[in-house]
């Protein structure tokens, strides 16, 4: 009987046997199951990112493409807007050099004027001194010369 001893089935070993089992049908329902269908859900989420991966892949490898040409563009814009600048110095230099240059052959035309002038004036005020001249000394002697 000592084997019998060992399993003693009486009413409270039942009874706990009972409320185990009810126990581990309340956690199933409310516990496992519905965290084993959040742990599928999140595999299945995570398989589709996954998934996802290469059109972000692929979108980031346009991205890049685009960038490095927007990059090649910005470097030839500016090559040739470094070009444009140099072309109008040169541009302005020549332009200057011009209008001095007229300007120094319109100076020099004014000047040659100026003393064609002063040599006519003066010519005429020599002339216009001796008729002065001669009327002065006309009317002092009283009498024309």
């Amino acid at each position: 009987m000592t084997g019998i001893d060992l399993l003693n089935l009486n009413p409270s070993v039942i009874i706990q046997l009972v409320l185990f089992l009810a126990l581990i049908f309340i956690i199933n329902v409310y516990l496992f199951s519905p965290m084993v269908r959040v742990l599928s859900k999140r595999r299945e989420e995570m398989e589709d990112a996954q998934k996802r991966d290469p059109l972000e892949d692929e979108a980031e490898e346009k991205e890049k493409v685009y960038r490095d040409r927007l990059q090649k563009l910005r470097i030839e814009g500016t090559g040739i807007l470094n070009r444009m600048r140099t072309e109008a110095r040169g541009e302005e230099r020549r332009l200057i050099d011009t209008a001095r240059h007229e300007a120094s052959d319109d100076s020099q035309q004014r000047r040659e004027q100026i003393r064609m002038n002063m040599e006519r004036c003066k010519k005429e005020i020599l002339e216009d001194t001796a008729k002065l001249a001669a009327e002065v000394a006309a009317k002092i002697a009283g009498r024309k010369l």
